[in-house]
């Protein structure tokens, strides 16, 4: 089964948006397909200490307008873990699916 994998990084602020609040967003986020599991990575903030991460999924790209549509789906990640492992819900059917990945800091 072929699976596209798109990362997106939330932006902060947009505007008069303020949510979410998050101390800042982590850099260097990736994602690796391994069959059903995606493995999201990041670079912890340098200059955080005691950071927690959170990491949400949506089928359509991920904005600070649509946040709240997003699934969280790994939650109060510790500071130096830098991953979060996800186990993909595979349709009846093969087909192309494509997933946005969003990854904040607290």
């Amino acid at each position: 089964m072929k699976r596209e994998v798109i990362v997106t990084v939330v932006a902060i602020l947009v505007g008069a948006v303020t949510y979410p609040t998050w101390a800042q967003t982590p850099q260097n986020i990736a994602v690796t397909n391994q069959n059903t599991v995606h493995i999201i990575t990041w670079t912890d903030q340098a200059n955080l200490s005691g950071e927690t991460y959170n990491v949400y999924v949506s089928q359509v790209p991920i904005t600070d307008l649509n946040f709240s549509s997003a699934y969280l789906i790994g939650t109060q990640i510790p500071e130096g873990q830098q991953s979060y492992e996800y186990q993909l819900f595979t349709p009846f059917e093969s087909r192309l699916v494509t997933y946005y990945y969003a990854v904040t800091s607290t």
